[in-house]
């Protein structure tokens, strides 16, 4: 390839040439476009496009200079060419009369694309601007802009460019001068209608130059009006033509609940009882069971049971909590005192009238999305529950958190087009209006959501308070609360869907979301972000007014880039100040916990790695130890300050043959493997003991939710529940049985065991709600059933087990049934 570099009156030119090139050998040779340009480079398929239009060919010594900026009469040359408009002319400026670029120009002003900076002069050696360049684009290529765009001579111009996706996302400042390869990429964009890159907005690079003009620094900034969230949807919408989601619905209220006729026994309530197994104590969570010590509160199907369980010999079901909406579905709840607070989701179609929203917009947007709803209720009387309060609100419910008297909902709502806020409705007002005014809404420019994530603070104690509300551009998969902080993460990873995006792993970023919570605010404390994605919210962790966060950066499975294991301290203000990367390289993260000064993280590809990690030191966290072991933990659980317990599977190397077959060294997972850590010296942690449960099929709710934990470590024991299954003796004992092979199912329940340092795990006893051989019996090539156990708790001296068909007691000594009770109706399987 031969590249020409032509010197006239001072202007550097373009020639014109079509270059012919071996698409096969193009296609299976990673050849380079240019010597300074490789086919995987940025910008690579830009510059190809222009080259295969036969309208580039670089200079003479076989480069393209990529990152060279360009100047006015180059890039209008370009656009001419790249148009096929026929250039002609000279003499249309005084500054432009018979160079190479005159006919360019000149053909350019003819068609009225281009008027200069004057009426003389063109200013053909400046280099050309971010904001010049939409002018000359928009207008050469026909890109349609609205003229009502005009803040500025160049807003509808790069409000256009935006919406199309056609500014690279480099560009920080209007004046920010344009390279030869960020040229090509935008006229490739526009011509070949790419829109699965990564990009700018208008909005975005305003918002940057007005922040660092008055900060330098990123803060939260606020729309004008509902107009101006219009606009920035617009922008940042994947298509044009998304149809409008989400709007507000009614919500009908009554203060009548089905209350069952059952009456309770009356007697006293145990001293001791066990809670939900949270993660930071004094910040409870939603559970789907729920106790105080006399009473048994349980989500089953779309109802909630009270049961009066103590003691067990006059078990029985005093209430069945339904709901006004038929269309909800209770996920969980909070108990405190006398009031039982229930968390759930439903779905509704309803049209809204818009009477904030400026023209272009229809009078009436059809709704169809989901609604976040919590209903409090006055138990003080069991067997009659009163509704106090119910609020409802636009958006999908994501978790929760409890802070004393105050339940703080986080949900999510589409935002895919221009769409008005989320509305609340509120029992106590009683009419529906939006949870907070269009410039109440706060955003980060830069951001790549299209939601509004919403952040709701209710009382359960004064059920006339004010509702706490705070709504940002964002958007919620994960969220960890401290007492004082609320943390609030989703993944920014780049995917475009199942087009592949050789800048998707790099570009791989969570970003965090930091509340402040109290009973009268919730306020919005700042954003971060940090490479890679969490595991679940035991990835994070705050201490001293730092944020602590592992993740994982790629996938396990990529031949692109393997994936590796990072661990980061932000500060108050989530910036990075401590880090440890590439962790276990080729492995990803199962588990993580931090308690205090130390942090322990479980990788696993075909052995389980527990690191120990000291971040006593935010600036400077570091791996002090790590051990080797088969298989791996998916959640780990203090058991004293020098000792931890993994709950997760066993696992067995693949065999040669499997490993060939999918090109991949791995490991297949067995049954369920419990171990106690001794990590008293850091540097050098040590398995102290272990069990294997069942074979390859066995599960537990534990692995997935550590609510389904019953751990007491003064009491000396633990439980969960586990579905068990088992290879056949005369299988195991042949050595061709593949150890992949899954077993049949023998057991459903909940397990129990005596806990110790000295003695590791010793079975107490197993608790199932089936007769005898049911399970085993019955079971085909899987199982479900009515009772199968999803919690276990404690009351006094027995242990609950309960299922969506009934509760039973069990005697904590002899392990003897002392009681049950059915719960009739709603019969569906549910799994948590």
């Amino acid at each position: 390839m031969h590249f020409t570099k032509t010197l006239k009156n001072g202007f550097l030119a373009f020639t014109l040439a079509i270059m012919l090139f071996n698409s096969v050998a193009f296609a299976l040779e990673p050849v380079n476009l240019f010597s300074d340009v490789k086919t995987d480079d940025k910008y690579a398929d830009a510059i190809k496009y222009l080259k295969d239009q036969g309208v580039v060919r670089g200079y003479s010594d076989g480069t393209y200079a990529p990152g060279k900026t360009i100047t006015r009469a180059e890039f209008l040359k370009i656009l001419i060419e790249v148009s096929g408009y026929k250039p002609e002319g000279e003499n249309c400026f005084k500054d432009v009369k018979t160079q190479w670029f005159a006919p360019y120009v000149c053909k350019a002003a003819s068609l009225g694309f281009v008027k200069g900076y004057s009426k003389d002069y063109f200013g053909p050696a400046r280099d050309i601007s971010l904001a010049e360049a939409s002018k000359m684009i928009s207008e050469v290529l026909g890109v349609e802009v609205d003229n009502a765009k005009d803040e500025n001579w160049y807003q509808k111009y790069m409000y256009a460019l935006g919406v199309m996706k056609a500014i690279p996302p480099e560009f920080k400042s209007f004046e920010n001068s344009i390279s030869r390869g960020q040229m090509a990429e935008m006229i490739w964009r526009i011509k070949e209608k790419i829109s699965n890159q990564d990009y700018t907005t208008y909005r975005r690079i305003k918002d940057n130059t007005q922040m660092v003009a008055s900060t330098g620094s990123e803060n939260l900034m606020h729309f004008k009006s509902c107009a101006d969230i219009k606009d920035y949807v617009d922008e940042n919408s994947t298509s044009r033509n998304y149809g409008y989601e989400m709007s507000g619905a009614k919500i009908m209220m009554s203060q009548d609940s089905a209350i069952s006729e059952a009456t309770a026994a009356e007697g006293s309530s145990a001293s001791d009882y066990s809670s939900t197994n949270v993660q930071v104590a004094g910040v409870d969570e939603a559970d789907i069971v729920k106790n105080d010590g006399k009473y048994v509160y349980l989500v089953k199907g779309n109802t909630v049971r009270i049961v009066s369980a103590y003691p067990p010999t006059d078990m029985q079901e005093v209430a069945k909590i339904t709901f006004d909406d038929a269309g909800f579905r209770p996920n969980e709840m909070y108990l405190d005192g006398d009031v039982l607070a229930v968390i759930g989701s439903g779905y509704n179609y309803e049209h809204r009238i818009l009477d904030e929203i400026v023209d272009k917009i229809s009078d009436s947007v059809p709704y169809s999305g989901p609604e976040t709803k919590l209903y409090i209720f006055d138990i003080a009387d069991r067997k009659n529950p009163v509704l106090k309060r119910k609020v409802a609100f636009e958006g999908g419910y994501i978790s929760s958190r409890k802070i004393d008297e105050m339940v703080y909902v986080v949900a999510n709502k589409s935002l895919y087009r221009y769409y008005p806020i989320p509305m609340l409705e509120d029992s106590v007002t009683k009419t529906p209006e939006p949870m907070v005014k269009c410039a109440d809404v706060g955003y980060i420019p830069e951001t790549e959501n299209l939601n509004y994530l919403i952040v709701a603070g209710v009382s359960v104690n004064d059920f006339n308070a004010e509702i706490l509300k705070q709504i940002v551009v964002g958007s919620s998969e994960n969220i960890y609360a401290s007492q004082k902080n609320l943390y609030v993460v989703s993944q920014k990873r780049q995917s475009h869907g199942w087009i592949y995006d050789k800048n998707s792993v790099q570009n791989e970023k969570t970003a965090i979301n930091k509340f402040t919570l109290n009973s009268d605010e919730i306020g919005y404390a700042g954003e971060g972000e940090v490479p890679g994605h969490i595991l679940n919210q035991f990835s994070m962790d705050e201490n001293d007014d730092y944020f602590r966060i592992a993740t994982t950066l790629g996938e396990v499975w990529s031949s692109q880039q393997k994936s590796k294991n990072n661990l980061y301290v932000l500060d108050e203000d989530l910036k990075v100040v401590g880090k440890i990367e590439d962790i276990a390289p080729g492995e990803k993260i199962y588990s993580v916990r931090f308690i205090g000064e130390r942090a322990y993280m479980v990788t696993f590809k075909k052995v389980d790695p527990l690191f120990v990690i000291d971040v006593s030191s935010p600036t400077n966290p570091k791996i002090i130890g790590k051990l080797k072991i088969p298989g791996y933990s998916d959640y780990l659980h203090p058991y004293d300050e020098n000792h931890i317990i993994g709950f997760g599977k066993d696992a067995i190397d693949a065999s040669e043959d499997q490993v060939g077959q999918r090109d991949l060294d791995f490991a297949w997972y067995q049954g369920m493997k419990v171990a106690m850590f001794d990590v008293t010296d850091p540097e050098n942690p040590v398995e102290l003991h272990k069990i294997v449960i069942g074979d390859r099929g066995t599960d537990s709710p534990l692995l997935n939710n550590h609510k389904a934990l019953l751990f007491n470590k003064e009491k000396g024991f633990m439980a969960f529940p586990i579905t068990v299954t088992e290879v056949p003796q005369n299988l195991k004992d042949n050595p061709e049985t593949p150890t992949n092979t899954y077993g049949d199912t023998v057991f459903q329940g909940a397990y129990v065991f005596d806990v110790s340092i000295a003695d590791g795990f010793k079975l107490r006893g197993k608790i199932s709600q089936y007769l005898e051989n049911e399970v085993s019996d019955k079971s085909g090539s899987y199982w479900y059933g009515n009772k199968d156990i999803q919690r276990i708790i404690y009351i006094g001296e027995y242990f609950y087990t309960m299922s969506q068909k009934e509760v039973m007691a069990t005697g904590m000594t002899d392990m003897q049934e002392k009681g049950k009770v059915e719960m009739e109706g709603d019969d569906e399987v549910y799994y948590y």
